[in-house]
């Protein structure tokens, strides 16, 4: 995978989580599994990783309840709906700042 991919990832995480109507536990789960397969160490460049690698941590921190239900699921279904707007934010966070890093790169040339 490339920053491109792991852009267009976010991009639909994003736009998942603007469109639909489902409380926002499910609109995170949603976006979440969009973005699921990306990987740190391969598609964002040092400086953009951090940021990246607290989301995945801080999405699994519930152990399952249920066999096969995942610890993205279980951490979401026990979130507050203060807690799924922070880590949605945290989500549009990373894709503003890979789109600006993104961009930087195509037009190196062009402040921002």
């Amino acid at each position: 995978m490339s920053l491109n991919r792991a852009h267009e990832k976010l991009h639909t995480a994003v736009r998942v989580m603007a469109s639909s109507t489902s409380s926002l536990q499910e609109r995170l789960a949603a976006a979440w599994k969009e973005i699921s397969g990306v990987e740190p160490e391969a598609d964002w460049p040092p400086d953009l990783r951090d940021d990246f690698e607290r989301a995945v941590e801080s999405m699994g921190e519930q152990p399952e309840m249920f066999e096969g239900e995942g610890s993205v699921s279980a951490t979401v279904r026990v979130m507050s709906d203060a807690e799924a707007k922070r880590a949605i934010s945290q989500i549009v966070s990373i894709y503003d700042d890979t789109t600006r890093y993104w961009g930087r790169t195509l037009h190196p040339d062009t402040r921002r």
